[in-house]
């Protein structure tokens, strides 16, 4: 939709200038620039999306080949907004309400009661529901109790891998990315031994198959 977007106004820009400039001496604009861009402006847009030039119309032969030129090349591209736009707004409806954290505001979202996405929940503005075990949480917002559900996305994504109803979807990216860690004993021998795994397993891309099979590649975290 960007590109379309700017298609239109670089489109617009340099046939605007165009047609001014072959029309400036013809008393369809005004002979200064300002405001006879802004005219010739007009008439163009008039030109790809109507059928008609608005108040302006074409006097020289050069302006008037010209405008046919913008009238055949403008509804195409001006088309190509109008789908682009008719298509991120059927996309966006299709996907509901929820799409990113910003989305969440006064929403009903459950998580477990005492963590992290508790307090970044309410940090938001989210009406918490909070609940002692995140299973429970997931049979909310299949009975449509809550909007969502927003907790650990390893937890997150390998229940929705493995969901056999499929009515639990991931939606958006991870919108506040936390390191999990391996508690140990102060002191322990066995840090030495678990950091060798961990790069052994990386160096060797063991680390990335594990991922994928447990994961998926939908949503890629941070290691």
């Amino acid at each position: 939709m960007k590109s379309a977007a700017i298609g239109v106004l670089v489109f617009v820009l340099v046939f605007g200038n165009l047609l001014w400039f072959v029309e400036r001496n013809a008393n369809t604009f005004s002979k200064n620039y300002f405001p006879g861009i802004f005219e010739s402006f007009w008439l163009v847009i008039c030109s790809m999306s109507t059928d008609s030039f608005g108040d302006y119309v074409p006097h020289t032969w050069m302006g008037r080949v010209i405008t046919i030129g913008i009238i055949v090349g403008g509804v195409a591209i001006f088309g190509l907004l109008v789908a682009q736009v008719t298509a991120f707004l059927a996309i966006k409806k299709i996907k509901g309400e929820i799409n990113n954290s910003r989305d969440l505001v006064n929403k009903k979202v459950a998580t477990a009661e005492e963590t992290t996405s508790e307090n970044i929940l309410r940090r938001i503005g989210a009406k918490v529901i909070g609940v002692s075990k995140i299973e429970e949480a997931y049979l909310k917002l299949k009975n449509e109790e809550v909007d969502a559900i927003v907790f650990d996305a390893p937890v997150a994504i390998y229940y929705e891998k493995n969901d056999k109803d499929g009515k639990i979807e991931i939606i958006g990216e991870i919108f506040d990315k936390q390191k999990y860690g391996i508690a140990l004993q102060q002191g322990s021998l066995l840090m030495e031994k678990i950091n060798q795994a961990i790069l052994h397993l990386k160096e060797f891309g063991q680390y990335d198959l594990f991922y994928r099979k447990w994961f998926g590649e939908d949503l890629v975290m941070e290691s």
